[in-house]
């Protein structure tokens, strides 16, 4: 994406205007889920295929730039708290197995959480003899929580964990239904060394506060 002229002058004379920024933003977080749907796609083809130090190498690179790329959004939305609307919580189930000597057996035995049961048999060579270990299959709900900022043209979600809820005692707890993240054509993207620049300069601004 070509940047805007008014961008560039305003750069220029250190202005950063909340537009400037949502698109700063946008970029980031949009070239991080980028690396992160890569990352996903190497992974299904090497389990289609077979997985090689190439891959791993791919990764690897791949987890490095995306980590880059979220916590440079992350930091950025630090210095706009006054475009916190809400919090979102959602819903997330998850299918875990759970063995009789798990904690958490008890809790979801005979239960509707339950959606597959069974026993495994193994040999212990230590008491030699066979044993059966009965196991269920469970699904589980999991509150996620997140940070809503809403900057009119762009709106972005920062994770936290329930325990930090206490740092927004004023703050409408909103339940969503779902969370839809995807990439972007990284054409109609602001230009990473533009976006470095306003991150920095922003950065610096508030370090001399």
């Amino acid at each position: 994406m070509k940047t805007p002229k008014n961008y560039t002058e305003n750069l220029k004379r250190g202005i950063v205007t909340d537009e400037m920024a949502a698109d700063v933003l946008y970029s980031f977080n949009k070239r991080a889920k980028n690396y992160r749907d890569r990352i996903r796609k190497i992974s299904d083809n090497a389990y289609s295929y077979g997985r090689g130090q190439y891959d791993d190498r791919n990764i690897e690179n791949c987890e490095k730039k995306m980590d880059m790329f979220y916590e440079k959004k992350d930091k950025k939305l630090r210095h706009y708290p006054e475009k916190i609307v809400c919090i979102h919580r959602l819903t997330a189930k998850q299918t875990i197995r759970l063995n009789i000597d798990d904690e958490e057996y008890d809790e979801y035995v005979n239960t509707d959480y339950v959606i597959d049961s069974g026993v495994r048999e193994y040999y212990d060579d230590f008491l030699q003899a066979y044993c059966r270990v009965p196991w269920l299959e469970v699904r589980k709900e999991k509150h996620l929580y997140f940070v809503y900022y809403d900057f009119s043209s762009h709106s972005f979600h920062h994770p936290i964990e329930k325990r930090d809820l206490e740092h927004y005692p004023s703050l409408e707890v909103v339940d969503i239904d779902e969370l839809v993240t995807k990439g972007e054509d990284i054409g109609i993207l602001l230009s990473c060394q533009f976006c470095d620049k306003v991150y920095n300069l922003i950065t610096n601004k508030n370090e001399m506060i």
